[in-house]
């Protein structure tokens, strides 16, 4: 099987602070909508935090896609909702979506 699909389950191991600290994660795809071009994943229970994330793909002209993604957490602190995860998540979804457009100006050299 290639791409994802409902039901898959991933495990990251989140490197914080250079490494300091790691902060396992794990989540699974729960909706895959080729017509939306939506894709969905809920943190497992046993996370810090619960909740779900979307991306979604936009058609954005001259063969480029625009991608919107969208959580809804909520954990046990409200400091943490509010003061820790935002910034820590922006950085960790900028550094995945960095990291998935290196991947794929990869495979469009190699093509």
């Amino acid at each position: 099987m290639t791409g994802v699909a409902t039901g898959q389950v991933y495990f990251l191991n989140l490197k914080v602070m250079k490494g300091i600290y790691n902060l396992p994660v794990a989540f699974e795809i729960i909706t895959v909508d080729t017509t939306q071009r939506l894709i969905e994943f809920s943190y497992i229970e046993g996370n810090k935090s619960s909740g779900v994330q979307q991306i979604q793909f936009f058609d954005a002209g001259l063969e480029k896609t625009k991608i919107m993604h969208i959580s809804y957490f909520k954990s046990d602190s409200d400091f943490r909702d509010k003061w820790i995860y935002p910034p820590f998540h922006k950085k960790i979804v900028n550094d995945f979506h960095r990291n998935m457009r290196k991947l794929l100006n990869l495979k469009s050299v190699k093509i």
